[in-house]
């Protein structure tokens, strides 16, 4: 997503099958790991959801990054879309899904798979990005705690 205008993606590349390649955390996730990255929509369409599915069979994990645009701290506006919610606990099911990076708001992580590590990053900056790629990866220690209880 553009951090700057709500809803509007910066992965605005186009390419056969979706949208590739500018996300400020794909840039970062490329100088850090030898891997895939696939960039798709907030929402992601059918096309983007079999896009994924089919580039992940061939995979010997994944890590998955989403940030959570909160509309209202009442029923759904605190939940993923739920075909974001589909795809994590089908990576999660079939062993995939290695580990998850949420930006945002932590009110989501109920949305995410339980038993699979997790980094939250309140902002969705160039610093945060990279900080919170660091922690999964065990690069950098995550010494906080959420200053909220999730649920």
């Amino acid at each position: 997503d553009d951090l700057k205008r709500h809803g509007v993606g910066v992965a605005e590349e186009g390419v056969s099958g979706g949208i590739e390649g500018t996300h400020p955390l794909a840039q970062i996730a490329r100088e850090m790991l030898d891997c895939d990255i696939i960039v798709a929509s907030e929402d992601p369409s059918a096309e983007e959801v079999q896009r994924i599915e089919s580039r992940a069979q061939y995979a010997s994990g994944v890590i998955g990054a989403t940030v959570a645009h909160i509309q209202s701290y009442k029923g759904e506006g605190v939940r993923l879309p739920a075909k974001q919610r589909e795809l994590a606990q089908r990576g999660a099911s079939e062993g995939l899904l290695r580990g998850l990076m949420l930006f945002e708001s932590p009110y989501a992580l109920k949305d995410l798979p339980k038993g699979i590590p997790a980094v939250v990053g309140y902002g969705a900056d160039r610093f945060s990005l990279r900080a919170s790629l660091e922690a999964l990866l065990g690069k950098r220690a995550c010494p906080g705690r959420l200053p909220v209880t999730v649920g």
